[in-house]
Formats: C-alpha cells, sequence, structure tokens
C-alpha cells in the first residue's frame, strides 16, 4: 500500500514540473514594461495556433503598452495586431515595409471603446504572454 502512495506521489509531481515548464514566466514579461506605466492584464497564451484575438475596452486620452514575450525568451515572432470597434487597424507591431517584428506596441487612445487584440504567431511558439499596462 505504501508503494501506492509514493507512485502516486511520484506521478502528481511530474505533473506539475510539466506544467511549470509549458508556462511562460509573466513576471519577466511585466518587467519589461517601460517606465511609467502601471501593469493592467496579463494574456497567457499556451498551445498557440495560427492566431488568437481577444477584447477589452480602452479609454480615451490613455496610453498603452502591449509587451510581447514567449517561453523561449524571443519577441520577434509574436505578431499583435490592434483593432477599434469597427475592426479597423491602429496599430501593430510590425513593420509593413522591412517585415521586423518589435517587442511592444504603444498606443494612445482616441476614443473610449471596445477594442480588439490580434495575435499570430512566427514559427508558432510553446507559448507566449503579452502584458497590457497603461498611463495617463
Amino acid at each position: 500500500m505504501k508503494n501506492i502512495y509514493t507512485l502516486l506521489i511520484l506521478v502528481a509531481l511530474q505533473v506539475v514540473v510539466l506544467k511549470g515548464h509549458a508556462q511562460c514566466k509573466t513576471d519577466e514579461c511585466v518587467a519589461k514594461i517601460s517606465s511609467g506605466y502601471t501593469f493592467l492584464k496579463t494574456y497567457q497564451m499556451s498551445q498557440v495556433g495560427d492566431q488568437l484575438e481577444y477584447s477589452y475596452v480602452l479609454s480615451k486620452d490613455t496610453n498603452y503598452m502591449l509587451v510581447m514575450c514567449n517561453g523561449g525568451g524571443a519577441q520577434n515572432n509574436i505578431i499583435v495586431t490592434l483593432y477599434d470597434s469597427k475592426r479597423k487597424e491602429i496599430a501593430t507591431n510590425q513593420d509593413k515595409a522591412s517585415g521586423k517584428v518589435f517587442p511592444a506596441i504603444a498606443y494612445r487612445c482616441n476614443a473610449t471603446g471596445i477594442y480588439y487584440l490580434r495575435f499570430s504567431f512566427i514559427d508558432k511558439p510553446e507559448c507566449c504572454v503579452s502584458v497590457l499596462a497603461f498611463k495617463r
């Protein structure tokens, strides 16, 4: 009977360890927020597909910053595009001319409303995290 309990404990520990490796480190991404910004929200994405989309209400006359990170530490394989409520593209972290992807975007909101964040991936990472921050 003692062996069964030992086996169950070992299996449970292995599940916890494996789950820990699959998650991205949110704290490291939060630390990359520029000075003066206040952390607002985390978008934790594991087992990413081609695209993910989230909505969020942004407030007029507020500056927002979105920082992207992945499990491998690279930040240049996550493309985020910000759309307004009418699905008009407002900002992206990818320079359309050169194709270069930046690790963050900053946006000053001109109108309060629902905005959409669409994440797409180059060389799909195992997981990624993005943090949203603001300053007035």
